[in-house]
C-alpha cells in the first residue's frame, strides 16, 4: 500500500475519519430516482414497476438497491396530525409502496425539501423536521433525498443539521442525501449527511455532464466511506446523450465515487444502455473498498478542438479557484469582530466554548448564559437575572426565534457586524403554499443541535470578492437589477440583443461580438415571460445557472408552467423603458432577495460563502481549510482522471471532450506512478486485458468517449 499512499499525497485525498457515520453508505449508494425521466409525474405503480424490472434485468445483483421517488409524491397540505399527505397517485399510501419494494428486496427512498415548500410547491419539511423524520421512520424509508428549494438563503449547515438530528432521534437508520447548493467548496459537508450534491441539476446533454464534472472534481477532500460527493442522478438511457457520451458519463461518475442512481425509464432501455448500467467492472470502481475519489490530474490538447456547445461558461470554476487561492493565503480569524458572541462553527473536536444546554429559559454554558445588556446589545455573560432568559420553544427540534422573555415581540438577530434585538418577523402566508426563494427570518432563526450541542445561526455573514475581476469582460451573468447600470441595459433589435455597456451583441455561445455576426441571432418565444432561444438551436434556452446565478448557460428548454422551478429560471421580461431583461420571478442571487437581470460584466456580483456561525463564549479561529486540487484548464479537450483503488490498483480515465477521435497518452510521472513499475492494464468497457505497461500508456479515444482502465501491479 506504500505506493498508493505516496500517490495520495500527490493527487488524492483521504476523507476525514470523523465524517458522518450512521452505519450506512459505506460505499456510494446505488439505485434509482424518478426525477430525470418522470419529473413530478410519479406514482406507486411507477416505483413498483421499476423495482420489478430491476429484478428481471439483474440490476439488483449488480448492487442497485434503492428505489427512490423524487418530488411530486405529496400534496400541498398536511393532515390533521401535521404529517405530509401522499398524492392521488399513491392510492395505497406510502406504507403500501414501501412494503412492496421491501418484499422485492429494495429499500424505499423518499423526497422532501428544507423549505416551507418543495421545488414543486408541495408541503416542505422546514419547521416540521421532527414529525416528518418520524413519519419516514414509521414508513420504513431507507433513503431520504433532501432538497434545497424554498428559503435558500438559510445557512445550509444549520438547516440540514436539523434534519440529520431529527432522523437520528427516530432510531431508524436511513441514507441522508442533501443538496446544499453552495457556490464554492466548503469545509463541512461530510459531517452532515451521507452524500451531498456538488453542483446544480444535471441535464441530458454533454455540456451538463462537463459542468457537473467540473464541480465534483473540487470535492475529493471530503469524500470517503459514509460521505460522498453527489454529481446528481444518471442520465444514461435518456435522450440527449450519444452512446459514447453515456459511456463517459457512467465511467466518470463511478470513478469520482458519486452515488449511481439510474434516472431513466429502465423498462424501455436499449441493450447498449443496459450494458453500460450493468457493467460490473465499472461498478466495482465505484464500490471499491478504499473509497477515495478519482480527480482530474492533467489536461492537454488544443482548445479550438472544443466547441462552445461542448464547453459552456466556466465562470464557476474560475470563481471557485479564486476563492480557494484566498483560502490558502488568508490568515484573518473568524469572526472579524471579536466582541460578537457568534463565531465560526467547529466541525470536529468541538470544544466547550461552543457547547450549550437548554436550561428551561436559559442557554447555558457552565456559568455563562446568552444575555441582553445595554439595551439591545447581546453578549454571553453570567446567568444571574432575567436578562439571560428567553422564550425558545422548539429550539432543539427546528430552527426557531429566540424571544426576549419580558417582551415576546422582540427577537435575537444576527447580522454581519452585530448581534442585537429587533422586532420579531414572520414568514409571509403565501410561502406556505408557493415556493419563496428567500426567508425574511434569516437573521432571526437559530438551532440547538442535539448531536453537537452547538447553537447555530441560519445567517451566512461572510462574503468573497465580487466576480468582476475573475471573468472575461465578455461574460454574461445575472445580477440584482439596477436600472442605472448600463451593462444591464439592452436593446432588442428584432433578432439581436445589444448591450449598452459596450455596444456589442450577445452571441449564441453566450459571449459578445459585433452585431452583424450571424451568431448573435436570437428569438424571444412567448411564455408567461419570454424564453430567449438561439435561432440555430431552438430547443435551447438561456437559463440561470443553479436557479440563483450569477452564472448563465444554455440549457434544454422546459415547457412553460410545467410545475417545477426549472421552467421559471429561463423566463424573462423585457422592459422597453429601462432596457432591463428581468427574470419573470423573484429569484434570489448571491444571498440577496431581489429581481435578477441579465448583465454583462463588469457588473459587480456579490457572492456569499457558506461559513456557519455558532454561539460561543469566546471566538474560534477559522476551521482548517480543505486541500483542494489546482484548477486544470477545462477548455483543453484531452482530460485524464486518476484515483487509487484497493490492493495498490488504480483507475485511470482517458476522457476526450473534443470533436475528433485522437490518440491520448500519459506517462507514469504524469499519473504519479512509480517509474518503471509494471502494470497490467485492463479496459473496463472492452472487458479485456491490454497488456503490461511500465512507463507510459497511449490509446485511441473517440470523440466524447472514454477509455476506462484498471491498472494492477504486475509484480
Amino acid at each position: 500500500q506504500i505506493m498508493a499512499l505516496l500517490t495520495l499525497l500527490l493527487f488524492g485525498f483521504v476523507a476525514s475519519s470523523s465524517a458522518y457515520n450512521n452505519g450506512l453508505a459505506r460505499k456510494p449508494p446505488m439505485g434509482f430516482n424518478t426525477w430525470n425521466h418522470w419529473h413530478g409525474s410519479v406514482s406507486s405503480s411507477v416505483l413498483i414497476d421499476v423495482a420489478t424490472a430491476f429484478k428481471e434485468l439483474g440490476l439488483d445483483a449488480s448492487g442497485y438497491r434503492y428505489i427512490n421517488t423524487d418530488d411530486g409524491w405529496l400534496n400541498k397540505t398536511r393532515d390533521s396530525n401535521g404529517r405530509q399527505i401522499p398524492g392521488p397517485n399513491f392510492p395505497g399510501g406510502i406504507p403500501h409502496v414501501s412494503q412492496a419494494l421491501t418484499e422485492l428486496g429494495f429499500g424505499f427512498g423518499i423526497y422532501s425539501a428544507a423549505g416551507l415548500t418543495t421545488c414543486m410547491s408541495r408541503a416542505g419539511t422546514l419547521y416540521h423536521e421532527t414529525i416528518d423524520a418520524q413519519a419516514y421512520a414509521d414508513w420504513n424509508v431507507s433513503y431520504l433525498k433532501y432538497d434545497d428549494c424554498g428559503e435558500v438563503n438559510f445557512n445550509s449547515y444549520a438547516k440540514f443539521s436539523v434534519m440529520r438530528d431529527a432522523i437520528n432521534a427516530t432510531g431508524h437508520s436511513m441514507v441522508f442525501s442533501y443538496e446544499p447548493h453552495v457556490p464554492v467548496t466548503i469545509a463541512w459537508p461530510q459531517y452532515v449527511g451521507n452524500s451531498w450534491r456538488t453542483g446544480g441539476d444535471i441535464g441530458s446533454s454533454f455540456s451538463a455532464l462537463l459542468r457537473e464534472m467540473e464541480s465534483v472534481n473540487q470535492w475529493g477532500y471530503a469524500t470517503g466511506p459514509g460521505a460522498w460527493g453527489d454529481a446528481d442522478m444518471l442520465e444514461v438511457g435518456n435522450p440527449g446523450l450519444s452512446l459514447a457520451e453515456q459511456r463517459s458519463h457512467f465511467a466518470l461518475w463511478a470513478a469520482v465515487k458519486s452515488p449511481l442512481l439510474i434516472g431513466a425509464n429502465i423498462t424501455e432501455q436499449s441493450t447498449e444502455a443496459l450494458a453500460i448500467l450493468n457493467n460490473t467492472e465499472i461498478i466495482a470502481i465505484n464500490q471499491d473498498a478504499l473509497g477515495i475519489q478519482a480527480v482530474k490530474v492533467f489536461a492537454y490538447g488544443h482548445a479550438d478542438d472544443v466547441t462552445e456547445r461542448d464547453h459552456p461558461l466556466r465562470w464557476a470554476a474560475k470563481a471557485n479557484q479564486k476563492h480557494l487561492d484566498n483560502q490558502r493565503t488568508s490568515t484573518s480569524p473568524v469572526p472579524l469582530d471579536a466582541n460578537m458572541p457568534f463565531t465560526s462553527c467547529q466541525y470536529t473536536s468541538i470544544d466547550s466554548t461552543q457547547k450549550w444546554t437548554l436550561d428551561r429559559t436559559r442557554l447555558r454554558n457552565g456559568q455563562q448564559c446568552l444575555a441582553r445588556v445595554q439595551g439591545d446589545v447581546v453578549v454571553t455573560s453570567d446567568c444571574s437575572d432575567q436578562s439571560s432568559e428567553w422564550l425558545m420553544e422548539g429550539l432543539n427540534q427546528r430552527v426557531t426565534q429566540l424571544r426576549a422573555i419580558d417582551d415576546s415581540g422582540t427577537c435575537l438577530a444576527l447580522y454581519s457586524t452585530k448581534v442585537s434585538l429587533e422586532p420579531c418577523k414572520q414568514e409571509p402566508a403565501v410561502c406556505n403554499t408557493t415556493r419563496c426563494a428567500n426567508s425574511v427570518l434569516v437573521n432571526q432563526l437559530f438551532y440547538l443541535s442535539n448531536m453537537t450541542d452547538q447553537l447555530i445561526s441560519t445567517f451566512t455573514n461572510h462574503s468573497v470578492s465580487p466576480l468582476d475581476n475573475l471573468l472575461s469582460s465578455t461574460s454574461l451573468l445575472v445580477a440584482p437589477c439596477n436600472a442605472s447600470d448600463e451593462y444591464q441595459q439592452w436593446g432588442w433589435m428584432g433578432h439581436t440583443l445589444a448591450n449598452k455597456g459596450d455596444g456589442r451583441c450577445l452571441t449564441q455561445g453566450l459571449g459578445f461580438e459585433d452585431c452583424s455576426s450571424s451568431s448573435t441571432n436570437w428569438t424571444l418565444a412567448s411564455a408567461p415571460g419570454y424564453q430567449l432561444k438561439p435561432e440555430a438551436a431552438s430547443d435551447m434556452c438561456v437559463d440561470i445557472y443553479n436557479f440563483t446565478g450569477p452564472g448563465v448557460q444554455l440549457f434544454k428548454c422546459k415547457a412553460p408552467n410545467s410545475g417545477y422551478r426549472g421552467s421559471q429560471n429561463e423566463q424573462f421580461v423585457y422592459d422597453n423603458s429601462t432596457g432591463l431583461m428581468r427574470t419573470n420571478e423573484d429569484e434570489s442571487c448571491c444571498g440577496i432577495r431581489s429581481p435578477l437581470c441579465l448583465a454583462q460584466l463588469p457588473t459587480p456580483v456579490p457572492q456569499m460563502v457558506n461559513i456557519p456561525q455558532c454561539l460561543a463564549t469566546q471566538p474560534s479561529p477559522a476551521p482548517a481549510q480543505p486541500k483542494i486540487p489546482d484548477l486544470i484548464d477545462s477548455s483543453l479537450p484531452l482530460q485524464v482522471y486518476k484515483g487509487p483503488l484497493a490492493n495498490d490498483n488504480f483507475v485511470v480515465i482517458y476522457f476526450n471532450t473534443g470533436s475528433h477521435t485522437t490518440n491520448m497518452s500519459a506517462t507514469w510521472s504524469q499519473l504519479g506512478l512509480k517509474a518503471d513499475q509494471g502494470y497490467l492494464v485492463r479496459d473496463l468497457y472492452l472487458k479485456q486485458d491490454l497488456g503490461v505497461y511500465s512507463s507510459s500508456l497511449s490509446l485511441s479515444v473517440g470523440s466524447h468517449d472514454v477509455r476506462a482502465l484498471r491498472l494492477s501491479p504486475s509484480n
